[in-house]
């Protein structure tokens, strides 16, 4: 029997988002100048704030071993997709064959 000791790696998942949120403003202000002079103008424009959100979205992993067309071994990081392999092997072997 041949046996032979196989290391996956996945890649380093990085990723990030920024939201915007940006606020039409317009309108009149009267106000006191730091002198005490009373002042009046208008206003119109956009307040404009962002958010980045970094990280990985690394929800789970599988793998298949196949020999000679035969599913060998089934390894993953969750139990219930480990359980979604092994009851539904047509769908992952579909997989296999699309381009």
């Amino acid at each position: 029997m041949q046996k032979d000791t196989l290391q996956f790696q996945a890649p380093n998942i990085q990723g990030a988002s920024r939201q915007w949120t940006v606020v039409p403003v317009s309108g009149t202000f009267t106000g006191t100048a730091p002198n005490g002079a009373q002042v009046k103008g208008n206003v119109s424009g956009n307040i404009v704030n962002s958010s980045k959100t970094s990280g990985s979205k690394f929800y789970g992993w599988l793998v298949r071993v196949v020999s000679q067309g035969k599913v060998v071994r089934i390894e993953s990081n969750q139990a219930p997709l480990k359980a979604i392999a092994e009851k539904n092997p047509e769908v992952f072997d579909k997989a296999l064959k699309t381009p």
